[in-house]
């Protein structure tokens, strides 16, 4: 810019800088502290002296008309292109360079003519200028750069070429990659380079956690430059990683994110460690195979039949005088497991078993979860076993907490013990009629008892998510699962009573443990069995989520003042955590971890739990997602859960979710409870994007 607050007089040709390039004009008043100038294209500018260059000239007569002034500027600004198009500043730099440090655009002028003129003078101005490489103009005059400088100046000019290359090609290659995620299609070439070479593929690879992250500033600018023109979506590399086949279509980003291993691979590193301690429960549960064989009472597992990892087993009579004694036996991976070790740490990290209709991730080796510590009928396992012996009304009267060896009965299905509490078929005669039968009354006991006591049970329909085909091509189908609501009950009460027997011994003999807890205050109309999806939803607005601590606090939803969980110790790291600080009491008369390095531990292993169930929850409505957009013209039937006027909250129960439909998607004034057919017009599974199209009153029945 100028160096002066001078204005030429009127009529005078100055020059000015806009947008990075300079251009001619003529003063018309020069008045007011600023130049009032007229443009060749005959338009007109205020602007302030600073603004204009500190060469000027030749002046012209005020008398002139607008046309033939902007005649002028034209007739000089193209001399003075043509000009400076035939100077040739290398060759300047080279004549000028070591002689003299700096100069005005007249004295580099009359280098090359005798008696240049203001064209010339400003012609030699705007080549100097345009050669940053050489020259550096600053208050009027231009610095010669030194040969050291323009070297340092070459080579970062060529590193910004080659950087706008590389951006230019990734802004191509992310930009196809694009489109073809968008058309829900894999890429298999947009580039030359294959995934495995290409460092765009490095980049992506960072940017979803796939590989650990440089921390170099450079390349997050060409991931800036290279991503530009793509929306800001916080998903974007998970879908190019996606349209490129990097990662599989429908992999989960939080895998990423978090930093959680899918699959069993995981552990290898650590193979002769986990190995040594399969080895070491095998030889000890041949060891107690006899104490463990001997056992009159047989228990049973009941799970799904997909489940692998059996972590729970239950036993249970109804005696003479209506009281019941009950035994749950749980699988004891805390059995010389090496707390503090690498190994351990990355347990920790895992939390907790991923379950999703892709698979499961479980979060101790497979080899350890499914088969040496569960709970798999005929073996013997190692085991923590809770006996619990209560009144006819379900008041928890003793309990009874050992270590030893057991060996399951029968793994039964849901389905199988629904069928023997119901006295179906032959069910009656099954060796374990009797035992599930007296846990199936007691269950409802408790479960009475503790509504009873405040706690609210939300009783839903589940079903199934089933996938079939591969990729992009992979289909989604929702299969009811069959009504077993008696032994769902009786397995959730005896887990429930088995962490109340835990928790009441743990304060009995002050052991420091790992609480759940939710202390919130509630309407008196709070407690019940609920099932309608309006009944629900006014209870779950309601509470907060639970915490985790090591103080006993009241659990409201559960109807319980205390409750600490250690009934899923293969599947929750807290449960772990809480068996092996049991364990080790019971053996040494001692905690393991007393409550400030328990209350530590937690902290990170809340935050790692806190990760794990964010694969968890997105995969969960992922795939509903992906179930909706593979059947985009198929309505859903929901009821309205809540109105206002900008839009209605809705529960689709068969799909277990709610959604938001603004207020001119409703086609009749609906309120609470109203049931609607739902139609969705738009649904992006990967960035959890939907929108309600239409909501119509239902005729279903």
């Amino acid at each position: 810019m100028s160096s002066h607050s001078f204005i030429p007089p009127s009529g005078s040709i100055v020059e000015f800088i806009s947008d990075k390039d300079i251009q001619s004009a003529m003063v018309i008043d020069n008045s007011g502290g600023k130049a009032r100038i007229l443009l060749a294209s005959k338009k007109e500018l205020k602007i302030p002296p600073t603004r204009i260059m500190s060469w000027s000239g030749p002046q012209y007569p005020q008398n002139q008309s607008r046309i033939e002034s902007a005649g002028k500027v034209e007739q000089h600004e193209t001399r003075r292109r043509a000009l400076r198009d035939d100077i040739d500043t290398c060759d300047l730099w080279e004549i000028t360079g070591g002689e003299v440090r700096d100069g005005t655009p007249e004295w580099f002028s009359a280098l090359l003519w005798d008696s240049p003129d203001p064209d010339a003078i400003a012609a030699m101005a705007r080549a100097l200028m345009n050669d940053r490489l050489r020259f550096k103009f600053l208050a009027g005059r231009f610095e010669i750069l030194s040969h050291e400088e323009v070297e340092t100046r070459l080579k970062a000019l060529k590193a910004e070429e080659e950087r706008q290359a590389y951006a230019n090609e990734g802004q191509k290659l992310f930009r196809n990659l694009w489109n073809s995620y968008q058309s829900g299609a894999i890429m298999h070439s947009p580039s030359p380079e294959s995934p495995e070479s290409s460092p765009f593929a490095d980049l992506i690879r960072e940017k979803i956690g796939i590989s650990p992250p440089c921390g170099d500033k450079k390349r997050e600018t060409l991931w800036n430059l290279a991503r530009k023109g793509l929306p800001e979506l916080e998903k974007i590399p998970a879908a190019l990683a996606r349209a490129w086949g990097i990662v599989p279509w429908h992999w989960n980003p939080h895998l990423g994110l978090t930093g959680y291993f899918w699959g069993d691979q995981w552990w290898k590193k650590w193979n002769e460690q986990v190995n040594e301690l399969y080895s070491r429960i095998s030889e000890e549960c041949i060891e107690n195979s006899d104490s463990a064989g001997n056992s009159t009472v047989p228990l049973v597992s009941i799970d799904s039949h997909t489940t692998r990892d059996l972590d729970d087993a239950v036993w249970t009579e109804e005696l003479s005088d209506g009281s019941f004694r009950a035994i749950i036996a749980l699988a004891r991976p805390d059995l010389h497991w090496p707390f503090g070790s690498d190994l351990d740490q990355t347990v920790m990290s895992r939390a907790s078993s991923v379950y999703l209709p892709e698979g499961t991730s479980h979060m101790l080796p497979e080899i350890l979860a499914a088969d040496s510590f569960s709970l798999k009928q005929g073996q013997v396992r190692p085991s923590l076993i809770i006996e619990a012996t209560t009144d006819s009304s379900g008041v928890l009267s003793s309990t009874s907490i050992t270590t030893g060896f057991v060996c399951v009965n029968a793994n039964m299905t849901y389905e199988q013990v629904e069928e023997i509490i119901e006295e179906r078929k032959d069910a009656e005669a099954h060796e374990t009629a009797h035992s599930l039968k007296s846990a199936a009354k007691l269950a409802e006991i408790l479960r009475t008892q503790r509504v009873k006591a405040g706690a609210a049970i939300f009783d839903k329909d589940e079903c199934r998510l089933t996938l079939s085909g591969e990729g992009p091509s992979t289909r989604a189908s929702l299969n009811p699962l069959p009504k077993t609501p008696k032994a769902e009950i009786l397995v959730s009460e005896m887990m429930i009573l088995a962490n109340r027997c835990v928790a009441k011994w743990a304060s009995d003999n002050e052991i420091p443990l790992i609480y759940r807890t939710q202390e919130i205050a509630v309407p008196e109309d709070f407690a019940g069995v609920w099932t309608e999806p309006l009944e629900i939803y006014r209870r779950v607005r309601i509470l907060t989520s639970t915490l985790l601590e090591v103080e006993p606090r009241r659990h409201t939803s559960l109807g319980l003042d205390a409750y600490c969980t250690v009934t899923s110790p293969i599947r929750r790291y807290s449960d772990l955590m809480n068996m092996a600080q049991m364990t080790y009491s019971l053996n040494e008369g001692k905690p393991r971890w007393n409550r400030d390095e328990l209350k530590k531990i937690l902290m990170q292993v809340t935050d790692c739990m806190s990760a794990s169930g964010k694969i968890q929850k997105w995969g969960d409505r992922y795939w509903k997602l992906v179930l909706i957009s593979q059947n985009m013209e198929q309505s859903w039937t929901g009821i309205i859960l809540d109105s206002n006027q900008y839009f209605s909250t809705i529960a689709i129960p068969e799909l277990q979710m709610n959604v938001r439909a603004q207020a001119g998607t409703i086609q009749d004034e609906a309120g609470p409870g109203t049931s609607v057919e739902v139609l969705f017009s738009k649904v992006d599974p990967l960035f959890e994007e939907f929108r309600v199209g239409s909501v119509r009153p239902s005729n279903r029945l």
